[in-house]
């Protein structure tokens, strides 16, 4: 019970002090700091800065060391650790409150001066709710808020303070992180004395921090905290760089930190259009790309078998080359980095598109677009590979069922695994293969080959050969639609034997291969006149030895199927087809 005098003579303040000071633990404690917000907001107590400096003495109540002692060293009863819990609250909510009733009245200016002038109070009670895990933290920022437009050194001070103890505060109340973020980082009104990066730095530790103990992904709700601010965008750039550089110089370097440094450059070009055009304007592009390439290059050096950090890092950096790739400089940054080992990092990763695809639901059709848009660039004419189904552990999420010519999937997969580790070698290896002809039987769980030609093949359109009918019956279904299409487009159907002049330009492609793949320049006058022809490269390395064969395949002859068998080696790890347009076959014309 309170003395009478007290509870009903004394002000609220002398309430709340008799309620810290004398009883700590009572339970009704909580009650004081509404009270006397209540007060003052209905204009019944008149709050002057001395009132508030009456406040912050309570926060430096002599007690206050030694509740925390005692929480700590568990001598204080549980039951009343959660008392204590509230009467700290309660002075807290008080704040809370009062930085409201300065926010709606600006004529209480000199309250705003009075938290100013506590803010080591405030810095050293905000640690007391840290240390006693205490959630119900979520109108923090209307506090913090209050305090935006006296913008100071202190307050940067108080920042990286913050920093130390913002371990504990996101693991207990994730939302803390986006107050902290939306009130203070990257406010382009700091005043002078402020370190233009200090804002940036917190943010990123704070990322980082949450991500190494909690889920280990970010949260949405932490970086849409950035959607209402003011943006620096100068300080985005050189705090971003200034991480990128530090990973690609570093020794033993963690990939959390570059997957971070990613994430951060990419969401503010995402969500934040100054910040995008600034991006834009100064070839933030060309200098993260930079970076990115000599860390691509050191990650496929080091770890020749990405774990998987490794496909995130990957995938945002691809998203984010997805959106800067439009200037001819850019470009040529990309085809480098590509060339210096992206995509073959990717391809050594297992399972990587399914992986990709949890990080962001449209990454996928991002990725596609990017490929398609680079597609012209890099001067390949509408290439696709075929996936086998059970290589790829996205294929069903896809929706790409049985079809594994789905156009949204072609330029995507082609990119990728045309740059495979065998590919450099590839163009070597078919100088002076040998070269075979054969068919192949088309049942869907056949494939049995045949190098003395004696299947029969569809009498409908000639197009399909069948080493049984057992083997045409169960094709039917996926070879009906074709066949009656076929029937009625071609009335007399290509000769199923190979001319001389097909195969010259075989032998061609098998010299010039990989100039072929990519249409360079200089090769591409010697197919301007010829039809486009799909050839397609198998590489199959389940299990040893490994085989890679060209073969061409659909546009050529019905049924025939054209390969050279070009390298033998050891054991690799998965199966994967190359499939090019490539413009072969000089003297036919388009309409053949």
């Amino acid at each position: 019970m309170f003395p009478r005098q007290v509870r009903d003579t004394g002000t609220p303040f002398q309430v709340l002090a008799y309620r810290i000071e004398r009883s700590p633990f009572s339970d009704t404690a909580e009650a004081a700091g509404y009270i006397i917000a209540k007060r003052i907001a209905e204009h019944k107590l008149r709050c002057t800065p001395a009132t508030v400096d009456r406040i912050f003495a309570l926060f430096n109540s002599q007690r206050r060391p030694e509740v925390l002692a005692g929480i700590e060293d568990g001598s204080i009863p549980p039951s009343l650790q959660t008392l204590s819990q509230f009467a700290y609250q309660s002075t807290w909510d008080c704040l809370i409150h009062l930085a409201d009733v300065c926010a709606q009245n600006p004529s209480l200016s000199q309250i705003r001066d009075a938290f100013i002038t506590n803010l080591d109070v405030i810095v050293r009670w905000f640690s007391v709710m840290i240390d006693l895990s205490y959630g119900r933290l979520a109108g923090t920022h209307r506090f913090i808020a209050t305090l935006r437009p006296q913008f100071s050194s202190t307050i940067a001070a108080l920042l990286l303070n913050l920093t130390a103890l913002i371990g504990p505060l996101i693991y207990s109340d994730l939302r803390l992180i986006g107050i902290i973020v939306k009130t203070w980082i990257l406010n382009a009104k700091y005043p002078n004395d402020v370190p233009r990066l200090a804002p940036a730095q917190v943010f990123y530790r704070c990322l980082l921090h949450y991500r190494s103990q909690a889920s280990g992904f970010c949260d949405d709700r932490i970086l849409e905290s950035f959607d209402e601010i003011d943006v620096d965008c100068d300080s985005v750039a050189d705090v971003a760089l200034k991480y990128l550089r530090e990973t690609s110089q570093g020794q033993g370097w963690d990939p959390i930190e570059l997957y971070t440094n990613l994430e951060i450059i990419h969401y503010f070009y995402m969500k934040i259009d100054p910040l995008k055009q600034a991006l834009l304007q100064n070839n933030i592009g060309i200098r993260v790309m930079k970076v990115m390439q000599k860390i691509t290059r050191v990650l496929h050096e080091q770890d020749p078998d990405p774990y998987e950090i490794h496909i995130p890092i990957l995938g945002y950096s691809i998203w984010f080359l997805y959106h800067i790739a439009k200037d001819g400089d850019t470009i040529s940054w990309v085809i480098e980095w590509i060339h210096s080992g992206l995509l073959q990092m990717l391809l050594l990763c297992d399972h990587w598109m399914e992986r990709l695809r949890t990080f962001n639901t449209g990454f996928t059709r991002a990725l596609v677009n990017f490929f398609r848009k680079l597609l012209p660039r890099l001067c390949i004419f509408k290439s696709f590979v075929v996936v086998l189904a059970n290589e790829l552990a996205a294929h069903e999420e896809l929706g790409i069922g049985t079809d594994l010519r789905d156009p949204f999937l072609q330029p995507f997969v082609s990119v990728l695994t045309k740059l495979a580790k065998a590919q450099a070698k590839l163009a070597r290896q078919l100088r002076h293969a040998p070269v075979c002809v054969y068919r192949v039987c088309e049942g869907p769980n056949c494939g049995v080959r045949d190098d003395d030609f004696r299947f029969r093949r569809c009498q409908g359109c000639f197009s399909e050969y069948y080493c049984s009918v057992e083997c045409q019956r169960d094709d039917w279904s996926y070879h009906k639609e074709r066949c009656h299409n076929l029937q009625l487009q071609f009335s007399d159907l290509m000769r199923a034997d190979i001319s001389s002049s097909d195969m010259k330009a075989l032998k061609k492609f098998i010299h010039h291969s990989l100039n072929i793949m990519i249409l360079d320049p200089q090769y591409r006058a010697d197919f301007e006149q010829s039809i486009r022809r799909q050839v397609h490269v198998m590489v199959e390395y389940k299990e040893p030895p490994l085989d890679i064969s060209v073969e061409m395949i659909e546009d050529g002859p019905p049924g025939i199927y054209v390969t050279a068998t070009v390298h033998k080696g050891g054991y690799t790890r998965s199966i994967f087809f190359i499939t090019t347009l490539a413009e072969l076959f000089p003297g036919r014309s388009q309409q053949e």
